[in-house]
């Protein structure tokens, strides 16, 4: 019996190596980050339409309201061997002003983006590591 249960720990052992190894195999080299932020510095509440790179599924996704003067958090990205930067990231951005419960009034589009409109923050010290991006309305 314990033959039995050595040879049951020891497949139970080499079976846990395998899969925690196994999901390394797509690693390729250090992962950069960005996070997205928009701020809002305007007296109108505005949300975002955007459309993501094609690397990223090319997916259009919306924010919801962002109320004037505040800052959120609306997107994040990762690369391999590089930080994404928003002309990476996405394809066209549209800023829209909630005008009442039926209206939307588009205020601005975006398209290409483009990486001069945001303003970048290292988070981390390495080369590539985690930075933020903030996009801040009106455009500076």
């Amino acid at each position: 019996m314990k033959t039995k249960t050595k040879i049951l720990t020891s497949l139970l052992l080499i079976s846990s190596l395998l899969m925690l190894f196994s999901c390394y195999d797509d690693f390729k080299g250090p992962a950069g980050y960005s996070n997205y932020y928009f701020d809002n510095q305007t007296s109108k509440e505005l949300f975002i339409e955007y459309k993501l790179s094609e690397r990223q599924d090319g997916e259009v996704r919306l924010t919801s309201i962002i109320y004037p003067d505040s800052m959120v958090l609306f997107h994040n990205d990762k690369m391999t061997e590089e930080n994404p930067v928003p002309a990476t990231s996405f394809q066209w951005m549209k800023i829209y002003e909630k005008v009442n419960d039926t209206t939307d009034a588009l205020v601005t589009e975006v398209n290409p983006m483009v990486d001069s409109l945001w303003t970048s923050e290292k988070v981390t010290d390495f080369e590539i590591g985690e930075r933020n991006w903030i996009l801040t309305f009106p455009f500076q």
